[in-house]
């Protein structure tokens, strides 16, 4: 009696099916995996963008709440002034809160800090943040700046005034500006007719810092914070 074996293995088709079928089963997996590692690294840089704009916001609201005015000032010669320059898109101050970090530095509290943006060192716009540990005589010269934030489209601030109730897009407090010229400042008395008064020498009492920055892949979004200024009044410092 005869046993008929027939070979045990794989037509050529069935071979071709397998290829085919793990080809298809490989590109599935490797374009999975290739969006799970790119979604990682979007949520990644958003988380990290979010963090630096938290930082950044934070510390001008917390520096800018540290500024202030001395009335201690040689009007003919003076060597250093307090002042608070504050623009729609810039802001410079004397303030409080210098940290001395070297011993017998001829360093005190006292600095000037100014926020303002600028094209950073690979040609972008971005926050800078300018520090001198010193007061000086004009606080938008000197000190020396650094990025606080990069990718920001705009920056603005506005400066509330508690006298009238209302937000102004500029604040000067200059006693150098305030000594060279006495031109008082134009207000509406009860007729609603303009009257002369003195210029206030003093800070606002809120500042909004308002941000708008690249957060990923061209997405902007745009951050508001507001700080309060303890002391507006100079100070009558020794």
């Amino acid at each position: 009696m005869r046993v008929h074996i027939t070979p045990k293995g794989f037509s050529l088709i069935e071979v071709m099916v397998a290829v085919v079928l793990m080809g298809m089963m490989g590109t599935i997996l490797m374009t999975a995996l290739s969006s799970s590692i790119k979604a990682k690294d979007t949520v990644e840089e958003i988380s990290g963008r979010y963090q630096v704009v938290r930082q950044a916001m934070s510390r001008m609201a917390r520096e800018l709440s540290m500024a202030y005015l001395s009335k201690q000032i040689h009007v003919i010669e003076p060597a250093f002034v307090t002042q608070f320059k504050g623009k729609n898109d810039s802001v410079f101050f004397s303030a409080f809160g210098n940290i001395v970090r070297q011993k017998d530095a001829k360093q005190s509290d006292q600095q000037v800090l100014g926020f303002y943006l600028a094209a950073d060192k690979s040609g972008q716009q971005s926050l800078m943040r300018r520090h001198q540990a010193n007061l000086n005589l004009d606080v938008e010269k000197g000190g020396r700046a650094q990025v606080l934030c990069p990718k920001v489209s705009k920056l603005s601030f506005a400066y509330y005034d508690d006298r009238y109730d209302k937000w102004d897009e500029s604040w000067q407090a200059d006693p150098l500006m305030m000594a060279a010229s006495s031109k008082p400042e134009e207000k509406l008395n009860e007729k609603n007719e303009p009257e002369a008064t003195p210029k206030p020498w003093r800070l606002p009492r809120y500042i909004k810092i308002t941000m708008t920055v690249e957060m990923a892949e061209g997405v902007e979004m745009t951050w508001v914070n507001e700080t309060e200024i303890p002391i507006q009044e100079p100070l009558d410092l020794p």
